[in-house]
């Protein structure tokens, strides 16, 4: 995984002052990492380790404008909750993007939004209950 996630950011430097988002080589490791993310056997036993490799390029989701794997970050850590029906902190904290994602889908939920916001409600109830401002950043006009 580290191994890809060092990939991916290589990768976008390359593209730095392009107009492009993405690259064959991107997807292709997002190809795999979501493959992995579908493996039920890695759940929960692996999540923290597999989301703390994955940091690096989590943070990108922060300017979800300037790139092009914000839903398989997303699909990622779907299927991170799924399996281990928990919402980790790296999860969690990542909540604090969604005005921004919303903003690029001119909040248009979809289905990978909508399951990310499903799943928080149903596994994350305590973490709710502990920052219950974390409901105004879903607001949709």
């Amino acid at each position: 995984m580290k191994i890809l996630v060092t990939r991916i950011e290589s990768e976008l430097l390359k593209l730095q002052g392009t107009k492009e988002l993405t690259n064959l080589t991107i997807n292709k490791a997002w190809n795999i990492i979501r493959a992995i993310g579908e493996e039920k056997k890695y759940f929960p036993a692996l999540q923290q380790e597999l989301e703390e490799a994955l940091l690096p390029v989590i943070k990108y989701i922060e300017f979800p404008e300037k790139i092009d794997f914000d839903e398989d970050i997303i699909f990622f850590l779907n299927s991170s909750m799924a399996y281990s029906e928990r919402v980790s902190p790296i999860t969690f904290t990542m909540t604090q993007t969604f005005p921004k994602i919303f903003a690029k889908y001119r909040c248009c939920l979809g289905g990978f939004l909508f399951q990310c916001l499903n799943h928080i409600l149903v596994y994350g109830k305590e973490d709710i209950k502990k920052v219950p401002t974390v409901l105004d950043l879903v607001r949709i006009k």
